[in-house]
């Protein structure tokens, strides 16, 4: 298992989520984060732009 391996259970995607209806919009929400980390940790958050609602959720709000 590697430091960005990730067990998603259907509990964790459900606090991403309204509903059970939602799981796909939670599915998406969490991958973001996950995908942010991983800019991070490489280095190259320094070297991009983002905009649009989603980041500016993502950036200022943090995770939800």
């Amino acid at each position: 298992m590697s430091e960005y391996d990730v067990d998603l259970t259907r509990a964790h995607l459900l606090r991403h989520a309204p509903s059970a209806q939602s799981l796909g919009a939670a599915l998406i929400d969490v991958a973001q984060d996950l995908l942010l980390r991983n800019l991070v940790d490489v280095g190259l958050m320094d070297l991009l732009v983002f905009k649009g609602g989603t980041a500016l959720r993502k950036f200022y709000a943090g995770a939800q």
